[in-house]
């Protein structure tokens, strides 16, 4: 048999990480070994990463929030606990990234640039930067449509 695909998932305690934990799980149900997950990143969300954690046994969480990363840190021992939501991607042959808006494009940014060279991930930024302004210029033209 074939070593498993390792999954790493970026926003793991949202609806998208959450579904990706559930499809690994029936996956590995129907054919045994099939995906490994290897990585869980979240904003703030410690009970839940930890659940999670516990349930797919990762080897590196990642928490954003310093004080929930302690949390997270005191409650697995034994599983590396980052504050830098890009390491996920080291692990992972897949990065599942189910964190929304900005948040979500600077974690794709810079998962890319953990496997790309200095000249491409120099390109990835500005684009990142040209898609925040433009953003921040749109915006005013929609504060008429909020309910």
């Amino acid at each position: 048999m074939s070593s498993p695909t390792r999954v790493a998932i970026a926003g793991s305690t949202g609806s998208i990480g959450t579904q990706t934990i559930d499809v690994v799980e029936a996956e590995n149900a129907r054919v045994p070994g099939s995906y490994e997950i290897v990585a869980l990143a979240v904003g703030s969300s410690a009970a839940a990463v930890i659940d999670q954690a516990r349930r797919c046994s990762p080897a590196l969480v990642a928490v954003a929030d310093e004080a929930a990363r302690r949390e997270v840190a005191a409650a697995l021992p034994g599983i590396e606990v980052v504050a830098d939501l890009a390491l996920v991607a080291d692990p992972a042959d897949v990065v599942v990234n189910g964190v929304v808006g900005f948040a979500g494009l600077a974690v794709a940014a810079l998962q890319h640039v953990t496997t790309t060279p200095p000249i491409l991930a120099a390109e990835v930024n500005e684009a990142a930067q040209h898609a925040h302004d433009a953003a921040e210029q749109a915006a005013p033209a929609f504060e008429g449509l909020r309910r």
